[in-house]
C-alpha cells in the first residue's frame, strides 16, 4: 500500500472515525455531520466575514444551506421510517 506521512495533529483534525456497519447508524452519524456543518454554517451567515463575501458568492452558500436543509429533512424521513414512526 501507500504511504503518506502525516504530522499527528493534522491526522486528528482531518480523520474521520471508521462509520457502523449497519445503515442505521451510518445514516444517524451523517445526519449528525450534517446538521453540524448546517448549523455551523448558518452561523457564518451572522458573521463579517460573510457580508465581505461577493452577493454572488453569499448566494450560492445561501442556496448551499438550503440544499444541506432538504437533505437534513430527508435523512430524518429516512431514519423515523426505519424506527418505524411514519
Amino acid at each position: 500500500g501507500e504511504f503518506y506521512p502525516c504530522k499527528p495533529d493534522i491526522f486528528e483534525a482531518t480523520y474521520d472515525e471508521a462509520l457502523p456497519d449497519d445503515w442505521i447508524s451510518r445514516v444517524q452519524a451523517e445526519r449528525n455531520q450534517l446538521s453540524d456543518r448546517l448549523a455551523k454554517l448558518r452561523y457564518f451567515f451572522g458573521a463579517i466575514a460573510f457580508n465581505d463575501l461577493s452577493i454572488t458568492s453569499q448566494g450560492l452558500l445561501q442556496a448551499q444551506a438550503e440544499v444541506m436543509g432538504a437533505y437534513l429533512a430527508i435523512l430524518d424521513v429516512r431514519l423515523a421510517r426505519a424506527a418505524g414512526c411514519e
